[in-house]
Formats: structure tokens, sequence, C-alpha cells
């Protein structure tokens, strides 16, 4: 079997931590068929300083291992664009693409996410008469939800694609509610268990040069409003003792107000880091916090209970499917700080059984991942 793979999220030279869920579910379903990866990278020619300049591919084309990338560019206006993505995104498809299928006749597409990447892939797969297995991520249908015209955008996507996959049943259901005749089904990502494991906190907060002394929480995502950061950098500051650190791994518009200079050194930022080097992270850390006000099934949950590190999250998305409360952490409500505090303070308080933590992360896999979204592409041929 040939499977081409559209996404615009795909780690690239220039950003090779970026959505690292898909290169290892691209990578395991590499060993079971093969596959082409076209993954379009956001071009404004008028403006090399513009935020997406610096993601631009430094080549048209790489391999790794027996997987073939081609990065395409196409035409985004900054700002405006989003609407405008799926048709520039298409007419990049249809470029790169016919040059693949010369020596590639594929007989599948998949494509995540829904929007704008799905969109785009419904012209390539009526030109070539191939179904279509699009994954729903999260954001892609949380923040369609309210506007009439992406929900329009959803339905037309829902309705001429094969089968969609979601990460979660929160996810399916809103799927299903938009377009009930889908046929759709809940895969939930995996994780890495070689490199996410539990190892002695004292030693990891050793080999990252931190002091042994103190309480950390980890925030590890994008550094947006919408992630609740603000929220726990408040209800940190207001609960942390002499020594306690609050961390921030990634990126993002809000990096300045956390950066806020009266904080002193209790909160950190770490910026973006090595994907290898996050196992080491949340075992350094007491507590992974993630108050999200909306989410699909973020994969650094797994990851974080895959080392045994308990979680504070918001009962959001899929969230409360894989996370059972009081044995691995403690679900709050989005958006409030008072609360979000106090689940933190007795969250750190609490002797956590780091074991059964981790028998529940050793139930996500990118194995089992990987098997069921191969039947549930291979479903769409007959």
């Amino acid at each position: 079997m040939n499977l081409l793979f559209i996404s615009r999220e795909f780690p690239g030279k220039r950003e090779p931590e970026q959505a690292t869920f898909n290169r290892q579910q691209i990578g395991g379903l590499s060993a079971r068929m093969k596959i082409k990866v076209i993954s379009p990278r956001p071009w404004f020619p008028f403006c090399r300083r513009h935020l997406y300049y610096p993601i631009l591919p430094l080549i048209e084309r790489e391999k790794r291992g027996n997987i073939e990338i081609f990065y395409p560019k196409f035409f985004n206006l900054p700002v405006l664009g989003r609407n405008f993505q799926p048709f520039f995104l298409s007419l990049a498809l249809c470029r790169t693409v016919r040059k693949i299928r010369r020596n590639f006749p594929f007989d599948a597409i998949y494509t995540n996410p829904l929007y704008p990447d799905a969109a785009a892939s419904l012209t390539i797969g009526r030109r070539f008469k191939v179904p279509i297995t699009a994954a729903a991520l999260g954001s892609d249908v949380n923040m369609s939800l309210n506007s009439r015209w992406r929900r329009r955008q959803l339905m037309k996507v829902l309705k001429n694609v094969s089968a969609v996959m979601t990460v979660s049943n929160d996810l399916q259901k809103k799927v299903t509610d938009i377009f009930p005749q889908v046929k759709c089904k809940t895969i939930y990502d995996g994780v890495d268990h070689t490199l996410f494991q539990p190892i002695e906190r004292a030693e990891a907060r050793k080999l990252l040069g931190l002091k042994k002394e103190g309480k950390i929480i980890l925030f590890i995502g994008n550094l947006l409003k919408s992630k609740g950061v603000q929220e726990l950098k408040n209800g940190f500051l207001q609960l942390a003792k002499p020594g306690d650190t609050l961390f921030f791994i990634g990126d993002g518009p809000m990096k300045k107000r956390l950066a806020d200079k009266k904080t002193g050194c209790a909160v950190i930022l770490k910026g973006r880091i090595p994907h290898q080097e996050i196992s080491l992270w949340l075992n350094a850390a007491d507590l992974l916090c993630l108050p999200s006000y909306q989410e699909g099934v973020p994969n650094v949950i797994l990851e974080a209970l895959a080392c045994g590190t308990p979680v504070v999250a918001t009962k959001v998305g899929g969230i409360p499917e894989i996370l059972p409360e009081r044995e691995c952490g403690i679900l709050v409500p989005a958006g409030d700080t008072l609360v979000l505090m106090e689940a933190i303070k007795e969250a750190l308080k609490k002797e956590w059984d780091r074991k059964k933590i981790r028998l529940q992360g050793l139930k996500f896999s990118w194995e089992k991942n990987v098997k069921e979204l191969e039947a549930l592409i291979k479903s769409t041929l007959f």
C-alpha cells in the first residue's frame, strides 16, 4: 500500500520539535506501508522578516530513513490569510502531487488537521480518485464551533472524506454533531515508552543541573492565553514557598507577560527544548500543570503519566478520558485561579503512587495507535 501524508505540522530542519506526534505516528506507519510526506510551509513574499519566514524550508525536500518529505511553499497573507489557506494550500499541493504521482501511485491520503489541511486535500482526493482519511486533533474543531463560516468549512470536509480519526471521544462527539453520517473512530495518541519512563527525581534534577530542594511545577506547551498560563503563574506566586520554582517550557505570544521581572527567579522560562529532554524534565518535576481552556488530548499528559508524574489539568476536551482523577492527578474547571491554586497545593502535599501512574501511561502506545490507524485507512479502500 502507498500512502500520501499531508500536513503543515511536520518537523523540518528549522523546527525539529514541531508536531513530534506526527513524526512518531508516520514513522510507525512507514514500517507497515510506503509513505511520502508533503508538509507545506507558509510564505509571504513581501515581508522577509514576517513571523512565518524562519520556518520556510532550507531545501525543497529531504529523506529521513525510508520517508521522503516535500516542503512546498504556499502563499499566506499575514493575519487575514487563514480563511484563504485551503485555496492556496491546494495550489501548492497540486504542483507537488503531480511530480510525486509519476513514480508513486498512492492508494490513499492521510491528512491532519481537519482545517485547513484536510480541506485543501479534498482537491487532491477528487483529482486522483483516492480516499482520504483525516484526523481531528482538537483546535481544528474547537475553534470552529462558534464560527458559522468555519463550521460550514468543516461540514464540507466531513462530507467528502472517507473516514475521520479523532484523538478523543469528546472530539468524536463534536465531529458527529456537525455531520452525523461521517465514519469516525477515536484513536488515542501514543507514547514512546523507551524514552518516557520513571527515573529518580534527584537523578533527573542532577542531570538537568537543578537544585535538589524545593518543589518544581512544570508547564509544557505553547505559551498562549488559552492555555491558562496567566492563571498558572498567578496561582503559583500566591502559594509558592522559598525554593519552589515554576518552569514554562515552550514559546508563544504570552512569553513577555510571563517573564515579568517582579517574579524574580520563582518563574523561569526555558523556551523550546529538544523532545528527548522532556522526559528528564517530567521526572525532575513534582507536578505537571496544564490549565488549558480547551484541548484535544495533550501528548504531554500521556508522557507525564508514562514517567509516573502526577498532573493537575482542566476538565476539558479529552483530558478526563485519559487522566483518572485522584489516582493520577486532579482535574479543575478552566479559568479559575483560586481552584487551580488549591489543586496545586493539594497535589504537592499528596504522596502519589508513581507505579500506578506509570501503569496508566502504559495504556497508550504508538504501536497500538498505528495498528488502529492503518486498519481505518485500509477500510476506506473497500
